[in-house]
């Protein structure tokens, strides 16, 4: 599978509704339904007998409702196997199934092909052959050697605007030292803010019109992709704890202490909105880890002070 990266510093919000119910518009006429209970047990694998000459497909069970690319994300189950009935990979045992964006290109184009009419609540079977699937080159991250066939066997098992699941991080290495290994994803992608502080600094918690300096790494909840970091630049993030920063940045680092590490789980109504922003999509949300380097009273630019008869003036400094 190919994911696509994404890279974007922080700006304003923007604004979300729940889209994970409802209808959607395909070729005028609404689908329904949206959603199916998912499976808890993965359906067996097997060995390919005679690898294909084309893409075959056989339905394990009839599906009734929405198709794979009727919304903007297709939540399912995934067996990959090569042709031995070796798996390389299964969200049913990882616990963590995938939303997937059709028009993003994240599955093999055969693959994403062969389940355009696969509706929710269906599981299908499809082989690939090689020449379908990684080819001559094969895939050595997953042990695909070159020219091997493969077998999907997937679970649609809703569809929605929205991505419903996260996936693992994968984090790139910082030019500075600091930088988090990993980053804790949650398996179902958030609605409400989450907090966890990681390491309790010293001092006094911070609070709204605090100016702080925080290092910070931020991954985007549907693809697992760090998106940005101030590891891979030379300076802080800085800025005014109620303004500066998306809501969910600026709230989540309320309540934290110089010299500490907090996880901080974005749902997308408090990042980018319905709108995105960059290369960060709709509906999006973020996971980030942040360093509080320092907690100042307020903005050091704004400088004080005192004329002959005690009045206070703050003019903007030089």
């Amino acid at each position: 599978m190919v994911v696509v990266a994404a890279m974007l510093a922080l700006a304003a919000c923007g604004s979300s509704d729940d889209t994970d119910a409802g209808t959607a518009a395909v070729d005028g006429m609404a689908c329904y339904p949206v959603s199916a209970d998912p499976t808890t047990t993965a359906p067996k694998v097997e060995a390919i007998a005679e690898a294909p000459k084309e893409v075959e497909t056989e339905d394990l069970v009839e599906g009734d409702g929405c198709t794979f690319g009727s919304m903007t994300y297709a939540n399912l189950n995934l067996i990959g196997a090569k042709a031995d009935g070796t798996v390389f990979t299964d969200t049913w045992a990882d616990e963590r199934p995938l939303s997937i964006d059709p028009a993003k290109g994240e599955l093999l184009a055969a693959l994403s092909n062969a389940l355009t009419d696969l509706e929710v609540g269906g599981i299908r079977r499809v082989v690939l052959p090689a020449a379908d699937a990684y080819g001559e080159d094969g895939f050595e991250a997953q042990g695909i050697g070159p020219n091997e066939a493969l077998s999907f066997t997937v679970e649609l098992f809703s569809v929605s605007e929205a991505p419903a699941y996260c996936r693992e991080a994968s984090l790139t290495e910082g030019t500075r030292s600091g930088k988090p290994e990993t980053i804790e994803m949650p398996v179902e992608a958030p609605t409400e803010l989450e907090t966890e502080d990681l390491t309790v600094g010293t001092g006094d918690p911070i609070e709204n019109g605090n100016y702080v300096k925080i290092e910070y790494t931020g991954v985007a909840c549907s693809t697992g992709t760090e998106f940005d970091s101030s590891y891979n630049r030379d300076a802080t993030f800085d800025f005014t704890v109620g303004s500066g920063a998306i809501t969910g940045m600026s709230d989540g680092v309320v309540g934290a202490k110089k010299g500490g590490v907090r996880r901080i789980v974005i749902p997308a109504d408090q990042a980018y909105g319905d709108q995105g922003q960059g290369d960060i999509g709709p509906n999006e949300p973020l996971v980030f880890v942040v360093t509080i380097v320092d907690v100042l009273e307020s903005d050091p630019s704004l400088a004080t002070t005192t004329t002959a008869a005690e009045a206070t003036t703050t003019t903007a400094a030089p």
